[in-house]
C-alpha cells in the first residue's frame, strides 16, 4: 500500500503529498530567485479559470459541507497544478520522444500488473460491496489508472505498426503494449472500454492516411490476435491452470456482450437479475435523482466540492460518492452551469490547437500522427464519460490530462517555430 497520512474518512497518498511539493518548489522558486513565468502557454489562461473555479467551490465546499468532505473531494483534481512546473521547464524534444516511450512502458507494466492480480490475486482488487444488497454480481474488475492515457496514445501506436519510419524492435514493444492491455480491457467486464477500443481502432484505419492503405494488414493483425488470445486460453485451460473466477467470468462475458443489442428493451422492469442490464437502469434512475434533486437546484453554480451523490437501484440509494457514472451531469452537479462551459471551452481550445497542427503543412508526419491520435482519444472520451467519470476526476486521468496538454504545447510551439524559419528563409 503507498505511503499515505490519515485524515478522517480519507487518506493523504504519497504522491498527492509530491505534487504539492513540486507546486511549492516551482512557487519558491519564481519568488525569490525572481524567475520569469513564462506567459507563453497555450493553455494557461484554461487552466488558470479551472483553477480559479476549484477555488470558489472550495471555499463553497467548506462552508456547506466542512473542510475534510471536501478537501477529500478536491484532492482528485489536484494533478491540474503539474500544469505550469511542466510547461516552464522547456522540455526537449528529445525528452519528450523519452519520457513518451516511459509512459507506453508504464501502460504495459500497469496492464502485466492487472492480469497477473486477476488471475492470482483477485481477492485485492476493489469491487463495489454495496451493490451486493442490490443482488448484484459482485465479479467485475475495475480499474482506471491508465485508461485516459492509454486511449489518448492508442491511434499512434497502431499507425505506427504499419509505417516504413518505426524500427521492428519499437513495433515489437507497441504490440506488446497494446496485446496485454486488450487482455486488461477484455476481463475488466466493462463495455465502455470495449467500445472505446473498437471505435478507437477503427479511427486508426480510417483517419490516419499511414493505415489507411494498409487496411488488409489491419485486418490480418486483429484476426491473429484474437486467435493467439484463444489459444492461450485453450492452452492454460487444457493444462488446468485457469483459475475458477475466470470460470464465472466466461458467463458475466457473455452476458455483458450480449446486452449491449438487447438496450433497446430496457425499461426498467425484470432487470434485477440480470447485472449487465441493470447497471444500465442504475445510471438511468442515478442521473434522473442527481438531476432532479441536485442539478436542478443549483444550476448555475452547482453544489460545491464535498458534495455526496447518490447512486440508485430499484427506486433506492446503495451508495453515496463524490461522483457519479456520468461525467457530465458530474461536472453539472459539482459546478453548474458556469462549471460546465469553463470545461467546454477548454474542450474546444484543445480541438481547435490540435486542428491547427494536423491541416498545416509545415509540421512533419509523427507530430501529425501523434496529434491526431489524441483527437480521436478525445473524441473516445467524449463518449465514455456519458457512462463513466474516471475520465473528468480521476487522479490519473488528470495527470494524464496534464501529460497531453503539454504534448500539443510542445507541437505547437514546434510548429509554430518551422513558420518563423520559413518567413526567414531557413530551410526545416
Amino acid at each position: 500500500m503507498p505511503i499515505a497520512v490519515p485524515l478522517e474518512s480519507f487518506y493523504i497518498t504519497a504522491v498527492e503529498l509530491c505534487i504539492v511539493a513540486i507546486l511549492l518548489v516551482f512557487v519558491v522558486d519564481a519568488l525569490f530567485r525572481h524567475k520569469r513565468v513564462s506567459n507563453s502557454g497555450l493553455f494557461k489562461n484554461n487552466v488558470i479559470v479551472l483553477l480559479l473555479l476549484y477555488a470558489g467551490h472550495i471555499v463553497y465546499g467548506i462552508t456547506v459541507n466542512g473542510i475534510v468532505p471536501t478537501l477529500g473531494d478536491f484532492r482528485q483534481y489536484i494533478p491540474l497544478v503539474l500544469y505550469f512546473p511542466i510547461v516552464s521547464i522547456g522540455l526537449s524534444e528529445h525528452n519528450v520522444n523519452s519520457f513518451r516511450l516511459k509512459s507506453f512502458f508504464v501502460l504495459a507494466v500497469v496492464a502485466v500488473y492487472v492480469l497477473i492480480s486477476f488471475m492470482y490475486f483477485q481477492d485485492i482488487f476493489i469491487t463495489y460491496a454495496p451493490k451486493e444488497h442490490a443482488r448484484i454480481l459482485r465479479d467485475r474488475v475495475f480499474f482506471d489508472n491508465t485508461l485516459f492515457l492509454f486511449f489518448m496514445y492508442l491511434g499512434y501506436l497502431i499507425v505506427s505498426l504499419y509505417s516504413d519510419n518505426s524500427g521492428l524492435l519499437k513495433k515489437a514493444f507497441f504490440v506488446i503494449v497494446i496485446f496485454v492491455n486488450i487482455l486488461m480491457f477484455i476481463i475488466s467486464q466493462t463495455r465502455n472500454l470495449w467500445i472505446m477500443f473498437i471505435f478507437v481502432s477503427m479511427a486508426s484505419v480510417l483517419l490516419f492516411d499511414v493505415g489507411f492503405h494498409k487496411l488488409k494488414y489491419v485486418v490480418i493483425s486483429t484476426y491473429v490476435t484474437l486467435l493467439f488470445i484463444c489459444l492461450i486460453y485453450v492452452g492454460v485451460s487444457v493444462l488446468g491452470y485457469v483459475p475458477s473466477v475466470i470460470t464465472k467470468i466466461q458467463h458475466s462475458l457473455v452476458e455483458r456482450a450480449s446486452s449491449i443489442l438487447l438496450i433497446d428493451s430496457i425499461d426498467g422492469r425484470g432487470v434485477r437479475k440480470i447485472e449487465s442490464i441493470g447497471s444500465v437502469v442504475t445510471r438511468i434512475e442515478t442521473a434522473k435523482v442527481v438531476w432532479n434533486q441536485y442539478i436542478k437546484p443549483n444550476w448555475l453554480f452547482g453544489t460545491g466540492f464535498g458534495t455526496k451523490l447518490p447512486m440508485v437501484y430499484n427506486r433506492q440509494v446503495y451508495l453515496w460518492k463524490y461522483q457519479i457514472d456520468n461525467g457530465y451531469l458530474t461536472i453539472l452537479a459539482k459546478f453548474g452551469l458556469i462549471g460546465f462551459l469553463f470545461y467546454l471551452f477548454m474542450f474546444v481550445k484543445i480541438i481547435q490547437s490540435s486542428l491547427a497542427i494536423v491541416t498545416s503543412k509545415y509540421i512533419d508526419n509523427n507530430d501529425r500522427l501523434l496529434v491526431k491520435s489524441i483527437m480521436v482519444g478525445m473524441l473516445a472520451v467524449i463518449f465514455g464519460s456519458v457512462f463513466s467519470s474516471i475520465f473528468i476526476r480521476a487522479q490519473a486521468s488528470i495527470v494524464a490530462f496534464v501529460i497531453i496538454l503539454c504534448e500539443i504545447e510542445i507541437i505547437q510551439n514546434k510548429l509554430l517555430n518551422n513558420i518563423h524559419l520559413i518567413k526567414n528563409g531557413v530551410d526545416t
